[in-house]
């Protein structure tokens, strides 16, 4: 007698085509979350890049050390904003781009967005400081919840995080120093 669980060729092709279709529907999720977000243009890179220095007082850094970072951090601003954030990274870039059209310095700008932003703000203000993450650890995490959702965006990103600059160190299992490095005095980095 076949039960349901008889491996037949028509419960293999039905449990085959089941787990095709929990896939393609998965896929298909992040394929329209993908379509839907913003292709990033010059102007919003830009926006972007200046935003970033404002935020996190790195300067040209930005510019200068890290050429391809600044794309993939846009690349995730943009595809990570959805839900209750879905057209706020525009609206905070735009938002940036008045304030320093109007003549305001990096240190204003940064004060007004992460300190006294408008009650109708507090989403890009969360956005800027998740921006702020980025830059500074190489992770993205929830901007309504901070500590509960993060992930790392790229080994490139965690290794080229600010911190480890800042702390005059670098990350766990990556040094540019030669192998056996550890045996004499570390140089002296400025």
């Amino acid at each position: 007698m076949l039960t349901p669980s008889t491996p037949t060729r028509r419960n293999l092709l039905r449990s085959w085509l089941g787990g095709l279709l929990l896939l393609y529907q998965g896929l298909g999720h992040r394929l329209r979350r993908a379509l839907a977000a913003p292709t990033p243009t010059p102007e919003l890179l830009d926006h972007f890049v200046g935003l970033s220095e404002a935020l996190t007082a790195l300067g040209s850094v930005i510019t200068q050390d890290y050429p391809n970072l600044k794309e993939m951090y846009l690349r995730t601003l943009l595809d990570n904003t959805h839900g209750p954030y879905l057209g706020q990274a525009e609206a905070l870039l735009q938002w940036y781009a008045k304030l320093h059209r109007q003549g305001w310095s990096p240190e204003g700008i940064a004060h007004t967005i992460l300190n006294a932003p408008p009650a109708s703000r507090v989403r890009q203000s969360q956005l800027a400081r998740s921006i702020m993450s980025m830059w500074y650890l190489g992770i993205w995490h929830d901007p309504a919840d901070p500590p509960a959702v993060f992930g790392v965006i790229s080994a490139q990103a965690y290794i080229n995080g600010q911190a480890w600059r800042l702390a005059k160190a670098h990350p766990q299992g990556f040094s540019t120093l030669f192998y056996g490095h550890w045996g004499s005095a570390p140089p002296q980095r400025s």
